[in-house]
């Protein structure tokens, strides 16, 4: 007689004697390694991405560049220690600038914080 397609699959089967179900959880501890293993490189990602922002804070106006290069420190620092959640380049970029030029107690911003911020989104979509 002819193996029909049922047939065949129901003979592999038992040719299987050992079918092995994998654990739904993947193991907690490569889930804490490849998550320390991204916030690191996201860090290092920031960091980069923070080096830039000091840069265009000095030539936009020198008075800001020691601000501007402790609020990356401080804000890498926070990352680091898991204080601070930042996702992107944007939320990364409002913090910084929250840092340097933070807003006045009006909570009207200084309208050089404006214009850096401006100089900063141009350096950001060029590095897209």
């Amino acid at each position: 007689s002819e193996n029909t397609p049922i047939d065949k699959i129901i003979e592999f089967i038992e040719c299987c004697p050992h079918i092995v179900d994998l654990p739904e959880d993947p193991d907690a501890e490569q889930q804490a390694a490849d998550r320390a293993k991204t916030l690191k490189n996201q860090t290092h990602n920031f960091d980069i991405l923070l080096r830039s922002f000091v840069g265009q804070v000095a030539k936009f106006d020198k008075q800001y560049a020691k601000a501007a290069n402790a609020g990356r420190k401080v804000l890498l620092q926070q990352l680091k220690d898991g204080e601070l959640e930042i996702h992107d380049d944007h939320g990364l970029k409002e913090a910084f600038l929250d840092l340097v030029l933070p807003l006045g107690k009006s909570g009207n911003p200084d309208p050089k914080r404006s214009q850096l911020n401006q100089v900063i989104t141009i350096i950001m979509q060029k590095q897209e």
